[in-house]
């Protein structure tokens, strides 16, 4: 015997609750107020004021500065002014929300394969 849809539709609408009510959800965005700075600290200020948590290689950001960044705007946004022309990318996983900041793959021109004579 199946299972009529409305009884089928109850833990989707259980799950969508738990995640309004936790938080857990896609969130509006934050009020910022980060200077430029040292990436390893404008990062962890970032993450205390959109209370989220961030991951990124601490060796990665010796001696790279980030922009700063004032007003409200979505999490991404905020990082994207950050990091803009300081070769890093943002990689936001769609299903937890989880920020990823990551340094830019470099080319190894030794390894360009180029056209025999």
């Amino acid at each position: 015997m199946a299972t009529p849809p409305r009884i089928q539709s109850i833990p989707v609408l259980l799950i969508a609750l738990c995640l309004c009510f936790c938080g857990c959800g896609k969130r509006g965005g934050a009020d910022f107020d980060i200077p430029e700075g040292v990436a390893s600290e404008t990062f962890l200020e970032f993450a205390r004021q959109a209370e989220v948590e961030i991951l990124f290689d601490p060796e990665n950001t010796r001696g790279v500065k980030t922009h700063a960044v004032s007003g409200y705007m979505s999490e991404v946004s905020a990082l994207e002014i950050m990091i803009k022309d300081t070769g890093f990318y943002i990689h936001q996983d769609p299903v937890t929300d989880a920020i990823a900041i990551r340094m830019e793959p470099r080319t190894n021109t030794f390894l360009k394969s180029y056209p025999k004579p």
